[in-house]
């Protein structure tokens, strides 16, 4: 009797036993290479994103809280600078494009951006032909209280043009916070799919967030 067939007859005579035994090792397979490519997908996703912008520029404070909070809206702001120090910087000549900015609130957990038109203008460095933020449908805010929704903002809050929210002061869900009812805004755009920060934002005109606080 051959070595392989006695192999075969061993493993046969215990069925059970091999058969979880290869579940065992294929499941911990994949398990290690679902982690090594959740792994890597999530840091490509990152730097992708991140190197988009040259700098940023915040209050003092941790510069890790400053890009995570700016960039990708995962953190709490360092604080604000005085609008005439951007201006100054928007004025440099150095400096290609500058984008104001502003946080304080949040609807249904996703954070409202204020900002301004600029920020929709600025081309991908992955592809330069194309814009970093697309519009699926709807158009750019014109006026304060007018907000430009991401793709998964709409899709999980079911808003869409024409319909109207109000935001809570701060910038996650928290009991007892305060509804700016008084200062309500209109959905005029939605932001079409990324799989970035974007997403996950409402954008609205820095001059909105100002009247709100």
């Amino acid at each position: 009797m051959s070595l392989w067939r006695m192999a075969w007859r061993y493993l046969w005579g215990r069925a059970f036993v091999t058969i979880l035994t290869v579940i065992g090792i294929v499941l911990g397979a994949a398990l290690i290479v679902t982690v090594l490519t959740l792994q890597r997908e999530s840091k490509t996703g990152f730097l992708n994103e991140g190197g988009q912008f040259d700098l940023v520029v915040g209050a003092k404070g941790s510069p890790l809280q400053l890009v995570l909070s700016s960039i990708y809206h995962l953190d709490s702001p360092t604080g604000n600078i005085p609008y005439a120090r951007f201006s100054a910087l928007a004025q440099d000549a150095r400096i290609a494009s500058a984008v104001a900015l502003g946080l304080g609130d949040n609807y249904h957990g996703y954070r409202i951006v204020g900002t301004d038109t600029n920020l929709f203008s600025l081309p991908d460095r992955r592809d330069p032909k194309k814009l970093l933020f697309n519009l699926s449908e709807g158009t750019l805010f014109q006026k304060d209280f007018e907000a430009v929704v991401g793709a998964q903002v709409a899709s999980q809050t079911g808003l869409k043009r024409g319909d109207t929210f109000v935001g809570t002061h701060g910038l996650t869900v928290t009991p007892g916070t305060s509804e700016h009812h008084a200062f309500p805004y209109t959905v005029v755009g939605i932001l079409a799919p990324s799989g970035s920060s974007s997403d996950n934002a409402i954008y609205v005109t820095l001059p909105s967030v100002w009247r709100i606080h």
